[in-house]
């Protein structure tokens, strides 16, 4: 495995720190454990991760620290002990209190045991600096499967919007041409945004209004996202009524093989489980 010139400095100065506190026989956790938190960050931040230490989470469980993604999604966890403790019965007490272990590295600076997906995968001499950048190389390079698929959607979504837009405009001038009833509603919607934004709106206007909120597939409240979820305008079938009741409302119908981004954001940031999709 390759590791960056900023790794590799890391590294190092993770070894002379505890050089260091051994020099002046400090083993107490809170003391020694920054050794392994900065050379955790600085893994980290080459994928985009940001440590948090003593986040508390959902569960009201509070990890010595939390990496989040660019979505602020959970991806890791890490666990610190000192020396004096016996590792294997401070993870099973942990495990036991029902704290994540998803992607959590636990570590008393001499070894390190990482869980993934609930198991254990790997155990490491943190004395040897192969054993040390693997660990954290195979914790920084874990996706979960629910995050593996929203990576891969959003993705997918970025290369398709030129398509998506292409398809919502061509869906807006069939309609207008043959849906009564999205023309009288269309009609209302225009004046409206004469009488409320601007009197010389176009209807040009209205329809890029229309392309734009057909492809915001999902709206800004992650946690109260709307009865049933939305879909885009653009992946209905053109048996579906294109707009129920005005223009600008997006048809409340959940398609079944769209990845589900609000179960992921409710289970990860804990929102209110009272609202089901």
């Amino acid at each position: 495995m390759q590791i960056t010139s900023t790794q590799r400095k890391a590294i190092d100065h993770y070894y002379n720190e505890l050089e260091a506190y051994h020099t002046h026989k400090v083993t107490h956790e809170t003391a020694v454990r920054s050794a392994f938190q900065n050379l955790l960050a600085a893994f980290a931040q080459s994928a985009n991760w940001t440590l948090i230490p003593e986040q508390t989470l959902a569960n009201g469980k509070r990890p010595d620290g939390t990496l989040r993604d660019t979505f602020n999604l959970p991806r890791g966890y890490w666990e610190a002990r000192d020396t004096r403790d016996d590792l294997n019965i401070e993870i099973r007490k942990k495990i036991n209190a029902v704290y994540p272990i998803t992607n959590t590295i636990f570590e008393d600076t001499r070894r390190a045991v990482l869980y993934q997906n609930n198991k254990l995968v790997l155990e490491a001499d943190l004395k040897q600096p192969k054993e040390l950048t693997n660990v954290l190389d195979t914790f920084v390079h874990y996706a979960e499967p629910d995050i593996a698929t929203f990576e891969h959607a959003v993705k997918d979504f970025k290369e398709s919007i030129p398509d998506l837009a292409q398809g919502l405009m061509k869906r807006i001038k069939e309609e207008h041409a043959k849906n009564k009833s999205f023309v009288a509603a269309f009609a209302s919607s225009l004046d409206l945004c004469r009488t409320s934004l601007d009197p010389n709106m176009s209807s040009d206007t209205v329809d890029e209004m229309l392309r734009l909120l057909g492809s915001a597939t999902y709206p800004l409240d992650p946690c109260r996202p709307g009865r049933g979820g939305r879909r885009s305008l653009e992946s209905q079938t053109t048996e579906e009524p294109f707009l129920p009741s005005s223009p600008l409302w997006l048809v409340s119908h959940h398609h079944p093989r769209r990845f589900d981004v609000h179960r992921l954001h409710r289970r990860r940031a804990g929102c209110s489980s009272s609202w089901t999709s």
